[in-house]
């Protein structure tokens, strides 16, 4: 702190990151058992944008029975996925499930 041109003193502010930083490692914890259990289910799972349709995230098991990898499926449609038989039917349950807000488990 300067007075007249001289100094005066120290102002030292300090902050206690010990809570923030406990609460990033609790956070990448819990973010690591959801991927593991994600990509180890022997189901195909897919998340999928609400806003624009795309996958964001695909496990193992679909890409290996689908054929395809990671960068084949990520920011694709998820129509992509499906038959084009089907491709209407499937369209019609994801906007269901953007209005009505609840999970359509179906067998595809």
């Amino acid at each position: 702190i300067y007075l007249n041109e001289q100094i005066e003193g120290v102002l030292i502010i300090a902050r206690d990151k010990t809570l923030d930083k406990l609460a990033e490692i609790k956070i990448a914890q819990s973010e690591k058992k959801y991927r593991d259990l994600m990509d180890l289910a022997n189901d195909m799972i897919f998340l999928v944008d609400t806003e624009n349709q795309h996958i964001i995230h695909v496990n193992q098991k679909a890409m290996r029975v689908l054929g395809y990898t990671w960068e084949d499926l990520v920011n694709q449609p998820f129509i992509k996925i499906v038959p084009p038989e089907l491709q209407f039917h499937y369209q019609n349950l994801f906007e269901e499930y953007i209005k009505w807000h609840k999970p359509v488990l179906e067998d595809i």
